[in-house]
């Protein structure tokens, strides 16, 4: 979901609601794909937190079908 996001970073409410899960389980996921270099967060403002893809996230998405 991060990958095809028109933005190119999201929340982990944004992602929660696009995958119907608990903003919690989101945010735990995340965590742990950062800790994987999959993803990598940085936070902006009093307490949000953005994600993005990393090249090593992205190298470990399938290949695009025609």
């Amino acid at each position: 979901m991060i990958a095809s996001a028109p933005d190119p970073v999201v929340t982990s409410s944004e992602l929660a609601e696009a995958l119907d899960m608990s903003q919690q389980g989101a945010y735990n996921r995340l965590s742990s794909l950062e800790e994987n270099g999959f993803v990598r967060s940085r936070k902006v403002g009093a307490s949000a937190r953005v994600w993005w893809i990393t090249d090593t996230g992205r190298s470990e998405l399938p290949p695009l079908g025609n």
